[in-house]
């Protein structure tokens, strides 16, 4: 029973770990110290409900859910749990607020069935909660979170400060209210730096004007300008959030046999909610020249060398050539003067004979 305890912990932690780092972005310092938490009812054929509590809610529409906690300590746990709103983390991407800020939208949404539990060691707990959208909210996409905190007695040291320091964890809850909207990605760009070691680091930007998550595929390919061969190819799936703008870092290995390059960033993603990507946007490419390496500098010189000498050999041998067969011509008209000299002086002679 405890093995299967911790191993139900460390699934749960590793889901809201993916959940956060792949698609979501933490909050503050995460340490899950044994505290795990995870949507209490994931629906077959939606596979993100495993990580987020998913929902299409129609404008004043009411819906039941609970969340699962879980302490695989051997410990007892006092944790809270709040509902809060999203806010804009670094970049563009998800956070979770306070639960000491004023909530204003999904984190006046929810009400959970209480918002303070003890959990014994290597136990489980599932906590009911219900989630009504007002009247009148427009359609499109909303986030907020539903946060799980510790709760630590004041830790009173000259080091401390009096502050306490415990584990926060954030779980998405994205609602999506049906209706006409538009998904759209606009503003893409594209800047570059060289690094001290010769590679390329790529940074892009795009904005999503849209009232609803777009899940984009990036793809960011380094080619150079001799026929076109590709470099390397980077990039990724990211979700952008509803009305904000995304940054992305990529970073190119530096050519080995360098030269000039082009850099085209292009982002492709669904505007119809299908499932299908049907749209592409597109960064200005960016033009660059790489010094080769010093390796590929000397096979290079080597290979111009070569070239030269094969160049010179070629134009020698080929004027050569020219100068033989222009001798052949002079010694062919020579033998055909002659000729035509011996002709003539021998037909001269038999009129003197007659």
């Amino acid at each position: 029973m405890l093995t299967a305890m911790r191993k139900i912990a460390i699934y749960t932690t590793l889901i809201v770990c993916c959940a956060y780092i792949s698609t979501l972005s933490v909050v503050g310092a995460i340490e899950y110290a044994g505290i795990g938490a995870q949507p209490a009812n994931p629906r077959e054929g939606e596979p993100k409900s495993v990580n987020i509590f998913i929902h299409t809610l129609e404008s004043g529409a009411v819906q039941d859910d609970a969340i699962t906690l879980i302490n695989s300590t051997d410990e007892e746990k006092e944790i809270t749990v709040d509902a809060v709103d999203s806010i804009n983390a670094s970049g563009g991407g998800f956070g979770c607020a306070q639960k000491s800020n004023t909530q204003r939208e999904v984190g006046t949404w929810i009400t959970l069935e209480k918002s303070e539990t003890s959990i014994p060691p290597q136990s489980v707990e599932t906590i009911p909660m219900i989630i009504q959208v007002p009247a009148g909210t427009s359609p499109g996409e909303y986030n907020g979170c539903i946060a799980i905190e510790e709760k630590l007695p004041a830790k009173k040291s000259s080091n401390s400060g009096g502050l306490t320091f415990s584990t926060r964890i954030g779980i998405r809850v994205a609602l999506t209210v049906p209706g006409k909207f538009s998904r759209k990605l606009t503003s893409p760009t594209a800047e570059m730096n060289k690094k001290e070691d010769g590679g390329i680091a790529l940074n892009v930007t795009v904005e999503n004007e849209s009232v609803t998550s777009i899940d984009t595929e990036v793809s960011a390919r380094m080619r150079s300008l001799f026929f076109g061969l590709l470099h390397q190819e980077v990039g990724g799936r990211f979700p952008l959030f509803r009305e904000r703008k995304k940054g992305f870092g990529f970073l190119f290995e530096k050519p080995f046999w360098g030269g000039p390059y082009v850099i085209i960033t292009d982002f492709s993603y669904d505007s119809n909610n299908d499932g299908e990507i049907d749209a592409k946007t597109k960064a200005k490419n960016i033009y660059t020249f790489v010094m080769p390496d010093w390796g590929a500098l000397a096979i290079e010189i080597g290979v111009v060398i070569l070239f030269f000498i094969a160049f010179i050999f070629i134009v020698r041998a080929r004027n050569k050539r020219k100068r033989r067969e222009k001798r052949r011509e002079m010694q062919r008209a020579r033998r055909i003067q002659q000729r035509e000299k011996y002709r003539k002086d021998s037909a001269n002679d038999v009129r003197k004979k007659i």
